[in-house]
Parts: structure tokens; sequence; C-alpha cells
């Protein structure tokens, strides 16, 4: 889109006298530079050629799907052609159709890549805050939706499909996925953003990362120096010629008590068979002894030698080995007397 050179006729006080003006508008290219604070750069796919839409498109025939041809397809009519969207005062309606009366950018290039139409152009910022601010949040549900007319158009009854021949472009409108034609495809196009913004943003912080790691590196590296040179230092004051091995502490290791147990059995054995307890002498010959019938009563009533003890002793099962060698060892204290020779 370009302003042409026109001439003005200007008729002054005196009739009689014409003076000719040249009025010059300068000319200018509809791709803008994205450093401009009023241009939101975008990409898209705007749609597909040879594909069939997934759904019948707004003007299309009812219940029919439309492919655009690629024969003959006027691509260059894209480039200066306004970009579009419906907006409300009800957010329930805004981007869900066409509003060629609401333009809000332009698209400045356009090509085939493969059967997808792709574009490039920028919408305008500054005039509409709001919109861009929704397209910019919203980029991943949104899509592109071309306007079109056609040389001819070849329907296929049996196919339910409607092909476009000749295909010029008036336009494109911003809306939702799910309202655009091609939805197997992700609608008509994703918008993209501002990709050199981006990129031009990346490089600053990697710049700011790379100086940073730079004076981490300078300074780590002196740090470095000084711990290695105290490290020697350290080394070389604690170096001893000779390094004692560690003394090996003997393990706990679990006590046989049951040798000990014996040799008390058998000093107990030996006691109560020197002083004749429980063992009945026989008598001399010639010598009748008359039991006494208190006898067997008294020994039922006697108090407990240390051999009965420590046999009741042994017997416990509750006790441990060290347990029963303990307490037998406490008895043999006790009945100390029982083993001294009268």
């Amino acid at each position: 889109m370009a302003w042409v050179k026109t001439k003005k006729m200007e008729l002054t006080k005196r009739p009689m006298e014409k003076k000719t003006q040249s009025l010059s508008v300068i000319s200018f290219s509809s791709m803008q530079d994205a450093s401009n604070p009023d241009v939101l750069p975008f990409e898209a796919v705007l749609g597909y050629v040879d594909t069939p839409t997934d759904a019948t498109p707004c003007g299309g025939y009812s219940g029919y799907k439309t492919t655009l041809s690629s024969e003959n397809i006027d691509l260059d009519s894209l480039v200066g052609s306004g970009v579009n969207v419906c907006w409300s005062y009800w957010p329930e309606d805004n981007m869900t159709r066409h509003n060629p009366r609401f333009k809000v950018g332009v698209i400045d290039a356009a090509e085939l890549d493969g059967t997808a139409i792709k574009a490039k152009g920028h919408l305008w910022k500054s005039d509409f805050p709001d919109v861009c601010e929704v397209v910019e949040n919203a980029k991943d549900s949104l899509g592109f939706s071309v306007e079109v007319y056609s040389d001819g158009i070849k329907i296929d009854h049996s196919e339910k499909n409607a092909t476009c021949l000749g295909v010029h472009f008036t336009g494109a409108s911003i809306l939702y996925k799910s309202k655009a034609a091609f939805q197997k495809t992700k609608i008509m196009c994703s918008i993209m953003g501002n990709e050199k913004e981006i990129d031009e943003v990346n490089e600053e912080v990697q710049k700011a990362l790379d100086e940073q790691n730079k004076a981490f590196e300078e300074k780590f590296g002196a740090l470095n120096e000084t711990v290695g040179k105290l490290t020697a230092a350290v080394e070389k004051l604690s170096a001893k010629p000779e390094e004692k091995e560690p003394e090996q502490k003997d393990e706990p290791q679990a006590m046989d008590f049951s040798a000990m147990t014996d040799a008390i059995k058998s000093a107990i054995a030996d006691g109560f068979k020197a002083q004749n307890f429980g063992v009945q002498e026989k008598a001399p010959e010639g010598r009748k002894t008359e039991q006494n019938p208190g006898t067997e009563k008294q020994l039922d009533n006697h108090e407990k030698t240390a051999m009965e003890l420590s046999a009741e002793v042994q017997k416990d099962d509750s006790l441990t080995p060290a347990q029963k060698w303990s307490k037998q060892l406490s008895i043999w204290n006790e009945h100390r007397d029982e083993f001294e020779s009268k």
C-alpha cells in the first residue's frame, strides 16, 4: 500500500491569478520495524491449500467442506490486507467470528510452504492495547481464518466438498481455534509473538550471565590458589616420619561359664563328701542300729544345703549361664562353712 504524489489547485483572493502548489506525501511500505513501540509482530499459518476444511466456513455451502486450490492462487493479494477481530463489550463474544470493519493490524508478507499458507505481519499495539494483550496472553488458543473470493467453484456432491479455484485474499481474522474451519490442523494460525524481541532478551541475559560467570571464575581462581597454598603448608607441618598403626581393640567375646560351673559343682560335691552330708555309714559288725522315727521328719524340715540350692539353680531354665554362675557363686560364699573340715 502506498501514497502517490498529487497536485492541488489553490485559488487566491485575486481571481485573475492562479497559483499551483505541489503537495508531496511520502510513500511507505506496510512492513514495519519491530522496534516501533506501536508494533506487535506475529507469524502465522493462515490456512492450507488442497486440504478440505474440518467444518463449513462462514459463507460456504451449508453441510459442505471447502478446499482452497493451489492452482492460480493469488498470494500477493494477502500482502497489505488487514487483520481484523470481533471485539465486543461482552467478553464471551470476543474473537468468535469475523469483523472486517474492525481491523487491528496488517499482513506484511506471505508465502506457500507445502500446503501451509504462512504470513508475517503486525498489530497496532498502541491503538489496540486491550486486543493485543489478549492476543499475547491467549495466543496458544487463537488461530486465523482467511477471507477470500474465487474465480470459480467446483462442487463435488458425492464428497460434499466445494473447491475454490483462482483464490484471491481480502484479509484475515483472528479468532479462537474452535471457531475456525481448520480444526484438525489446530485452526488457521497460531500467533507466535515477538520472537525477535525474545531472542534479543535471551541474548542480553546470556551476555550478563557470561560476564557474571567470568567474574566468579576469577574470584574462585584466586581463592583456589590460596586454599592450595594453605593445604600444602598444613601437610608439611603435619607430616610424621612413621605412622603408628592404630591399636586393635579386642572385640568383646562371648564368655563360656560351663567350665567354671563344673568346677564349682565338683568343689561342692567334694565338700559334701568330706562332711559326710547325706551319706549313711555302715554300722560296725555285731551292732544293730535302730532307726529313729523322727529322723525322716527332721530331714524333711532341715535347711537346704549348698548342694541342693546349687542343683535348683542349675535346673532353673529361666536363668542364663552367667546368672546361674553368679547365683551358685553366692551360694558357695554363703555356705563356705559347710566345706571347712571339722
